[in-house]
């Protein structure tokens, strides 16, 4: 007897078999054939005509089970008039075979659309496709529906017997699908459970940042195409991180999105390529909340222009000057201010003779294809960036507004009385960061306020780390005293030598018990 295989024929549910993996068959065929996807595939919504007792038309809903095979094991068939019929199952249990030529009418009106829809629908939104849903923190496994009386995709879990234990509707889903997908709602395939990580309902912490406590894994993606690539709620969080940078950028008006052909005309006339960029992503855990952070890098490395030493240089304070601007706020009985400058280096102007065009990340999907970034203002990883900074933190901290002086020993040190008859302001900058003491309180708010008015600024207070120092006020009886101490880079170099879990004893010396250090004869090496 000959037999036909039947592609299109679910294997478990033909064997009454309960598992959750799946056997796929499929027919191979030698010859050239075309590579038009199936229109109506397996799981195919139905609505197909039927007779009841009284001769009356009715529809009953049903799904295809079937799709034609070829007739011929080396060649499909020419037309529709000669492929194999489709088969269908209604929700009676009962099964047709319908022609090619009729599927059209037979077609769910959700799917057999006059106009083609602009939206690709992905493999698994279909009728019986395993899925996953978030419901109250936990993922729960079952298959997607879709509801032909109400016309709306549902998720829903089914007993044994078939009948449903619980289930939900998706409104929109078919226009909104990719957002169940990044905010981690709707999982395709069935997964291990503890795999996965829910997301929080917010993705944003605090002052905006994207919190990084619903990642399902703490390390960061290595590139930009990686992290575009990731599923659930970790491709939503550094999507969002990255949004979060590119809008920061966009609206600090730091480049203009430009066209290939201005790309041409600025190669034409300067002779000067685009510098690739990349995104760095980070997970910040020191703070709270847990921030994932994304900076957009420019590879600096591949700057055209070869830039002297001179033109690049930027000073920064020293430690000797730090010590001595605390040892002068303890003089004067006060305490050392700190200050840390936002976005410092994306906020230099560049000057107009430097034209400078980025190309932006790979994979960046919010600057669009063919597109690159004329840079405004500096950006991280230009060679001459921190110099750009420099400049402008100096115009502003020598303005009138702010009105300081810059000290002619150290150009990293800045002086100045800017309220009439008040003691002077004091003040060392260290790049982006920057410590300042007054011996008047409304002299350091009146800097403060100054200052923010010109650039974005975070006041922390009393300094408590700078450079690597960590610094210990106290005070007693109108008295300050200051103690700085190195603990940070201590526990640094322990833990370089792996000894962070060393049993830890003040007893401990490299010397036997009661021996003088002092009394060690001195070699006389000459």
């Amino acid at each position: 007897r000959d037999f036909k295989l039947d592609e299109g024929r679910n294997t478990p549910n033909t064997f009454n078999l309960q598992y959750e993996g799946g056997i796929f068959v499929g027919l191979y065929d030698t010859a050239t054939v075309s590579s038009q996807a199936e229109p109506y595939p397996q799981g195919t919504s139905v609505v197909f005509p039927l007779e009841d007792a009284n001769k009356r038309i009715i529809h009953l809903r049903g799904t295809v089970i079937s799709v034609p095979i070829p007739s011929n094991t080396s060649q499909l068939p020419s037309s529709d008039a000669e492929r194999s019929p489709y088969v269908i199952r209604l929700v009676d249990g009962s099964t047709h075979r319908v022609s090619p030529l009729l599927m059209d009418d037979c077609v769910a009106p959700s799917r057999a659309s006059s106009s083609p829809s602009p939206i690709c629908f992905p493999s698994w939104m279909r009728d019986s496709q395993k899925v996953m849903y978030l419901k109250d923190g936990t993922y729960l496994k079952g298959v997607m529906e879709f509801d032909l009386d109400n016309d709306v995709w549902r998720f829903s879990q089914h007993r044994r017997n078939g009948t449903e234990s619980w289930g939900v509707n998706l409104p929109n889903f078919s226009q909104d699908f990719q957002s169940f997908i990044d905010d981690g709602r709707l999982l395709p395939g069935w997964h291990n459970k503890g795999r996965f990580q829910p997301s929080p309902p917010q993705l944003l912490g605090s002052a905006g940042h994207v919190s990084a406590v619903g990642l399902s894994s703490p390390l960061p993606p290595g590139s930009l195409n990686k992290a575009l690539k990731l599923t659930g709620s970790d491709f939503a969080i550094w999507r969002n991180s990255y949004r979060e940078e590119f809008d920061g950028l966009h609206n600090n008006d730091c480049f203009e999105i430009i066209s290939e052909e201005t790309y041409q005309n600025i190669v034409r006339s300067t002779g000067k390529r685009a510098i690739p960029s990349m995104c760095v992503f980070t997970v910040n855990s020191q703070g709270r909340p847990h921030r994932a952070k994304s900076r957009i890098v420019v590879l600096g490395n591949k700057d055209p222009t070869e830039w002297t030493k001179a033109d690049c240089f930027a000073p920064v304070v020293s430690l000797p000057i730090v010590r001595m601007l605390t040892a002068l706020a303890v003089q004067h009985k006060r305490t050392l201010k700190q200050g840390d400058c936002k976005l410092a280096f994306v906020q230099a102007t560049l000057p107009p003779e430097e034209v400078t065009v980025v190309k932006p990340p790979i994979g960046c999907p919010l600057s669009g294809p063919g597109t690159y970034w004329r840079l405004k203002k500096s950006l991280y990883g230009l060679k001459r960036a921190p110099r750009h900074w420099y400049k402008l933190i100096s115009q502003i901290l020598t303005s009138p507004e702010v009105g300081l002086k810059q000290c002619k020993n150290d150009p990293c040190v800045y002086y100045g009385s800017p309220i009439p008859g008040q003691p002077p302001i004091y003040l060392a900058i260290y790049v982006d960061d920057l410590v300042y003491f007054s011996p008047s309180d409304d002299v350091e708010k009146y800097f403060e306020q100054a200052l923010a008015q010109k650039i974005k600024v975070d006041f922390m207070g009393d300094a408590e780390f700078f450079l690597g120092l960590k610094f210990d006020w106290i005070r007693e009886d109108g008295h300050v005293d200051c103690r700085i101490s190195q603990e940070a880079y201590a526990h640094t170099i322990v833990a370089e030598l792996g000894l962070s879990q060393a049993n830890i004893s003040p007893l401990m010396t490299p010397f036997r018990s009661g021996f003088p250090i002092d009394t060690i004869p001195v070699v006389d090496m000459s």
